[in-house]
């Protein structure tokens, strides 16, 4: 029990870290992001991409048995697709982004899933692998 709640308290610092930096990034340089694609592309891949297991992602969206019986060069092919999807997302949403702050609300450690994490961040539920 106590090291699942360390474990929770490890991803719960990771994960609002990581909210607090997107929240300050974007309420202080949302219009040079605007103006400035590559830059905002930079401080995704450094800051977002290294923090968020894509791999776990795609598992989890389209199960973990189903994931593992995909011939490994679809599988790669399949992830590739979920992050540029997310890439896409973070760009789509940044031109909608009005002061909204990101915070973890609440964290669910899954240990059937592979350690995975569910949160729900002010409203948007979301899963990543950790």
């Amino acid at each position: 029990m106590l090291l699942q709640r360390a474990k929770q308290q490890a991803i719960y610092a990771q994960f609002s870290n990581l909210f607090t930096l997107i929240t300050e990034q974007l309420s202080t340089a949302q219009p040079r992001y605007q103006r400035d694609p590559g830059a905002y592309a930079e401080f995704i891949d450094i800051s977002v991409r290294s923090s968020w297991d894509v791999t776990s992602t795609t598992s989890a969206l389209i199960g973990k048995a189903r994931f593992a019986s995909l011939k490994p060069d679809d599988r790669q092919a399949l992830v590739a697709a979920v992050d540029r999807s997310l890439v896409r997302y973070a760009f789509v949403g940044l031109d909608y982004y009005n002061g909204q702050i990101f915070k973890v609300v609440d964290l669910v450690v899954n240990e059937e899933a592979g350690s995975g994490l569910g949160a729900d961040f002010d409203g948007i539920t979301s899963y990543s692998g950790y």
